[in-house]
């Protein structure tokens, strides 16, 4: 869940085209090839050596707009505090407590073996490629005195149970042990109570869900406070029936699924990405998808996108400056992807495409091979995965919001979401870089929504628009401009910021695990 932050809506300009009946003429782009020549395939392998872009979402905690934000490091240890929640009335849904806390205790901090899959600790360490190790403690029951009913529609009951935790949690641990990259806060404040979400309750109890919040209360000088926290239920670590009967003693709360694994750290997985900062990238309206349902910020499966593992300095890219011809190994294994960007600035929060190496492995196979909780599985072939990112930043004004790639340049917030597609822009949150069309993180797909050399649609396979699959990979052969993929730009041929890209693609080969691209500067 996001932060409730409304933006405003700004106008985007028009974009003058022309077409004739046998050839696409663009004023804005006059020297248009629309099939790949060839001209390159002699070109020798570059030696262009992959960098981690400059700024993360570390960066974005010192110059936030909004006061009191704290995020969790990504780079080097984290050390997360977990306080398990007890109601009153947690006998109803929770016989055995003590297996129940043991399964907590597993689910962050446990191994492969222990969860049948991954740990949110096992997970994160190889998300990140080795570059965050987190650790931490489970702590006994904080029996709270309240009903959970007292916190069915009440989040600010819950952000004043986050303090009275710490406190609690004060009396057996230093706190100044959980703060790893010492900015006065918890590194990760996690709150799981001992009853079921919202959807094994009579009503829509919004606040029984899980979700990532901050109290956005500053650094107390001398001490360590509880800020960014997550608060979910116990149930989303079991599937419903017998599992959660021999967990928990009860059968009929369960909201994970533990039907291939022993224990389901999907949800507290997701949810810990927003502990560093990362946004949801599904929109909450469900009207569309456009990180097409498979990375673990958009629907809870898979590893984590490219943008994302970039902005929080796990991975590298290649970021050519003229037409180079490399080799990309999956990222799952190396950590790579490639940057095509116009901007000389090299920073995660822009606007530029992103070639990843797709691959079943790693983080993605265990929901390549089985369907998690009705959600899609990833694809099961190898290919290279397109994205356009447009993660830059608004400064914060009452008048005029600048628009930039650099945190310094004021007190920033994110200029676009991947949620603006709910009706009216009181419930959402706006896009300050001039478009509720514009997202911060999409699949651009093959072969989907093309428009051939006299302006007629081609015809499409009948893929579902909202999910992954296949046909939406690039293979050998293909060839990537904007212009032959326009249709999948709000702007039409141009990116958001109304620029032309002064590149295309040319996937040469794919074979044992490498494959061969050659980038076109233009």
């Amino acid at each position: 869940m996001n932060k409730n932050i409304k933006h405003f809506l700004l106008m985007i300009l028009p974009v003058v085209s022309l077409t004739t009946s046998c050839k696409y003429i663009d004023i804005l782009n006059p020297f248009r090839v629309d099939t790949y020549d060839h001209a390159y395939d002699d070109l020798e392998i570059s030696t262009l050596e992959s960098r981690y872009t400059d700024y993360s979402y570390k960066d974005i905690q010192t110059y936030s707009a909004y006061d009191g934000v704290g995020y969790c490091p990504s780079v080097g240890d984290a050390k997360f505090l977990v306080v398990p929640i007890w109601f009153t009335d947690s006998n109803t849904y929770i016989f055995n407590r003590i297996t129940v806390k043991q399964d907590i205790e597993k689910a962050y901090f446990g191994n492969e073996e222990s969860t049948g899959w991954e740990s949110v600790a096992t997970y994160y360490k190889k998300d990140s490629f080795n570059r965050l190790t987190i650790t931490g403690t489970v702590l006994d029951w904080y029996e709270c005195g309240d009903s959970s009913s007292a916190y069915y529609y009440n989040l600010s009951k819950t952000v004043s149970l986050v303090r009275k935790a710490a406190e609690y949690a004060s009396s057996y641990v230093n706190l100044d042990d959980y703060d790893a990259d010492k900015d006065g806060y918890i590194d990760g404040m996690i709150l799981i109570y001992a009853a079921p979400d919202y959807t094994h309750l009579e009503g829509y109890e919004e606040n029984m869900w899980a979700y990532t919040y901050w109290r956005f209360v500053n650094p107390v000088e001398g001490a360590t406070i509880a800020n960014q926290f997550f608060w979910a239920s116990y149930d989303f670590m079991y599937s419903q029936g017998n599992d959660a009967l021999i967990r928990t003693g009860k059968s009929n709360f369960g909201s994970g699924d533990t039907s291939h694994c022993h224990i389901d750290a999907h949800t507290f997985i997701h949810e810990t990405g927003h502990l560093f900062g990362l946004e949801d990238y599904y929109d909450y309206s469900g009207k569309a998808s456009p990180g097409l349902a498979f990375s673990m910020q958009d629907h809870n499966v898979g590893g984590h996108d490219p943008y994302s593992r970039l902005a929080l300095n796990w991975a590298k890219a290649y970021i050519p400056s003229e037409t180079v011809k490399v080799k990309l190994r999956p990222i799952e294994e190396s950590g790579e992807v490639i940057i095509l960007k116009n901007s000389r600035y090299t920073s995660s929060f822009n606007e530029y495409l992103v070639l990843e190496y797709y691959s079943p492995s790693g983080l993605n196979k265990f929901d390549v091979d089985y369907t998690y909780g009705g959600y899609i599985k990833g694809p099961n072939q190898e290919g290279i995965r397109l994205w356009h990112v447009d993660s830059r930043l608004a400064t914060n004004g009452s008048l005029f919001k600048k628009i930039t790639s650099k945190p310094e340049d004021g007190e920033v917030m994110a200029a676009t979401n991947n949620c603006s597609y709910q009706s009216g822009p009181k419930n959402r949150a706006v896009n300050y870089a001039g478009s509720y069309e514009y997202n911060m993180n999409e699949v651009v797909r093959n072969n989907y929504d093309m428009i051939d050399e006299h302006g007629l649609p081609i015809e499409n396979d009948d893929r579902d628009k909202n999910n992954l699959s296949n046909n939406d990979l690039f293979l050998e052969g293909d060839y990537f401009t904007t212009h032959n993929y326009r249709e999948q730009f709000v702007n039409y041929e141009l990116l958001n910021s109304k620029r032309l890209l002064k590149w295309s693609f040319y996937i040469d080969k794919i074979d044992n695990g490498e494959a061969t691209i050659t980038l076109i500067k233009r």
